[in-house]
């Protein structure tokens, strides 16, 4: 049996997603498709706009065979780590050929040629990359002078520069650098799929065509809007689940945190600022002049942006700051090939196979009942308080109680 993995977020999930789901299984021969999703929160620094629950099922109906959790450090960590750890998941799990991912640029020899230049860094690269540092540019502006540098090829460095091929290069990086000693190949053989639709960031849903997550999202969160809007954009099993559970447990958005992020600001056992993942020192001084001014989530997120610190980075660093996640686990994920824990969030009980190598494994603990797990493993312990913050997000907007996270068990379909 061929297994494809796909690192994904699903927030929501839509028609896009299933055309990939399908059209991985296509292109790679796979019989199965296993997802390493993020869970409650996401890689843009808020919460998902519906629980990692709902959207596991949504995937496993649409599709897939498996899906586990990225852990939150890392499911909310940059791109590098983000890729980095999703990889690492599909290592650990024992039997995963190949990774699937949408990408602007289908061609993946270009990907692995950017990638293999971005892991080996030259000295030349290194030089360039420096001097424009010291020169005033922002991180990706000199690195892409660099990279220009390296190859010469200015079309080379429009590909790296496109925010819907950054995440698959660095899928192919990850890949890279997980292969066996002495090999250039990567460990996991990646696979590009076109990305077809709206643009990554638009925001307004465009009929006849697949838009973008966050038009998708931007319809929910409309005080005077319905589902309505979604007909034709999400597969109708989702649609159906969406509906049911319409302004009674989602949507959930970054604001909902900001009594929260308030008091972490405030509370003097938070200690110093920079102590948490992302949050530099210079972004560490500027809250501390913002933190008596009340405001919402995305309005401080605002006044903090700037040249080195881009709005999403901003609310990466908020966010881990207000869940209490610190750099000490990307710390760990550079330390090892494989995740030291994976926990399942739902399955196909025709595909319980999948499960088999993983269950077996000395060095990965499989988790299909928190109750059960370690709750003292580093990892474990901020998703368990990570999902309780969500459920008490929905608890705070809704009314509803959606019981403990300690129950819940994997969705099996």
């Amino acid at each position: 049996m061929k297994t494809v993995g796909i690192i994904a977020e699903f927030n929501p999930f839509h028609c896009g997603h299933e055309y990939i789901i399908n059209e991985a299984k296509r292109i790679t021969g796979a019989d199965r498709c296993v997802i390493a999703m993020s869970g409650d929160f996401v890689q843009r620094g808020t919460p998902a706009v519906c629980g990692k629950s709902l959207r596991a099922r949504m995937a496993l109906l649409c599709g897939a065979d498996a899906v586990f959790e990225l852990p939150v450090p890392y499911a909310t960590a940059s791109a590098e780590i983000f890729a980095e750890a999703g990889v690492k998941l599909f290592n650990s799990l024992g039997n995963v050929d190949c990774i699937a991912f949408g990408s602007e640029c289908p061609d993946v020899s270009v990907l692995m040629r950017i990638a293999r230049i971005l892991n080996s860094e030259s000295d030349l690269f290194r030089s360039v990359l420096q001097e424009k540092l010291k020169e005033g540019l922002s991180f990706p502006a000199a690195r892409d002078a660099a990279f220009e540098a390296e190859t010469g090829d200015p079309s080379l460095t429009a590909i790296l520069r496109s925010p819907n091929n950054i995440l698959a290069i660095e899928y192919c990086r990850a890949a890279l650098r997980l292969a066996p000693a002495g090999s250039n190949m990567p460990a996991i053989e990646p696979a590009a799929i076109r990305r077809v639709g709206s643009g990554y960031h638009d925001n307004t849903i465009v009929a006849h065509m697949q838009s973008s997550a966050t038009a998708l999202r931007a319809a929910l969160e409309d005080p005077d809007g319905d589902t309505g809007e979604l007909i034709g954009q999400v597969p109708d099993e989702v649609l159906k689940m969406i509906d049911k559970d319409y302004r009674r447990t989602l949507p959930i958005t970054a604001d909902d945190l900001s009594a929260m992020l308030y008091m972490r600001l405030n509370d003097p056992a938070t200690g110093d600022y920079a102590a948490f993942a992302d949050v530099s020192r210079d972004l560490a001084n500027a809250l501390s002049k913002y933190k008596n001014e009340p405001c919402t989530f995305t309005e401080l997120a605002s006044k903090l942006k700037s040249k080195n610190n881009n709005y999403t980075s901003v609310c990466r660093a908020l966010l881990h700051l207000t869940l209490g996640i610190g750099p000490e686990h990307i710390t760990a994920l550079k330390s090892s090939p494989v995740l030291p824990v994976i926990r399942l969030l739902g399955l196909k009980k025709s595909s319980s196979d999948v499960l088999r190598p993983v269950g077996d494994s000395e060095h990965t603990a499989l988790i299909t009942k928190l109750a059960d797990a370690d709750l003292t493993q580093p990892l474990t312990a901020a998703g368990l308080y990570a999902s309780g913050i969500y459920r008490q997000l929905i608890r705070a907007r809704y009314g509803t109680d959606t019981g403990s996270e300690l129950s819940c068990s994997p969705v099996i379909v």
